[in-house]
């Protein structure tokens, strides 16, 4: 739900690149702390979890940032 809708309102801000970089990192920290939340309630987080939720996070907003102002 949480990717559903940043995604949504990624797309709505087309018009406006700083919009969609607030989208952008207000849906990757949602992502993170959605999936912490997630393994601490099932009693499987670790540290390794976390570390991927944050790589995946930083990894999917350097893609879409070089997309969204290459030259």
């Amino acid at each position: 739900l949480v990717l559903e809708v940043g995604l949504g309102a990624f797309l709505y801000f087309g018009f406006n690149p700083g919009y969609q970089v607030v989208v952008l990192f207000m849906t990757s920290l949602m992502y993170v702390f959605w999936g912490i939340i997630h393994h601490w309630l099932c009693e499987d987080l670790h540290y390794k979890v976390i570390f991927e939720y944050l790589l995946m996070a930083l990894l999917v907003d350097v893609v879409l940032l070089s997309l969204l102002f290459r030259a």
